[in-house]
């Protein structure tokens, strides 16, 4: 029980950040890594740090072609 609610602390921790420096992360390759529900979940989040809304088309496309088989 104690392992979950580490990792899950863990994993709240790293979309805070993500979306607390999104304008700087949104071109990192690893982002295509996230899995759908939690990056539909960076994008629902409150604390969201986007100076335009380009940016976060840009973050989805970018997620998208991370997503097609190679």
């Amino acid at each position: 029980m104690e392992i979950y609610f580490k990792m899950q602390h863990t994993y709240s921790a790293i979309l805070f950040y993500i979306s607390r420096n999104f304008t700087f992360l949104l071109t990192e390759p690893s982002i295509a890594l996230l899995p759908k529900a939690l990056f539909k979940l960076l994008l629902k989040h409150k604390y969201l740090n986007v100076t335009q809304e380009d940016e976060v088309v840009k973050a989805l496309c970018l997620w998208v072609e991370g997503q097609e088989p190679h």
